[in-house]
């Protein structure tokens, strides 16, 4: 739980520093939901392990709401990556 709270404080100090949007996100019922509303029609988002092996690999709602199925994943930590044109996001995922 410690680690996943220091890469929280470092994803948020990180977008800070480089002016990127806040990603929301939550864990719910076997759904990872995030918020996060594309500029770029052809924005996908990753599902990393902690060795970087993409795992899923979907496209970004232009709604701004993603829900993705995470009932295939081990409870573990994970990367969310969104890539929107020029901007990658990265976000710790815990899936409990």
């Amino acid at each position: 739980m410690f680690q996943m709270e220091k890469l929280k404080e470092k994803n948020i100090a990180h977008q800070k520093q480089k002016n990127t949007p806040e990603l929301d996100l939550m864990h719910q019922a076997n759904q990872l939901i995030f918020n996060y509303t594309p500029v770029n029609s052809s924005s996908i988002f990753d599902i990393c392990d902690i060795n970087g092996t993409v795992l899923l690999t979907g496209k970004v709602d232009a709604s701004g709401v993603t829900s993705v199925p995470t009932d295939f994943l081990p409870k573990d930590n994970y990367c969310l990556c969104i890539i929107d044109g020029e901007t990658l996001l990265k976000h710790p995922v815990e899936i409990t």
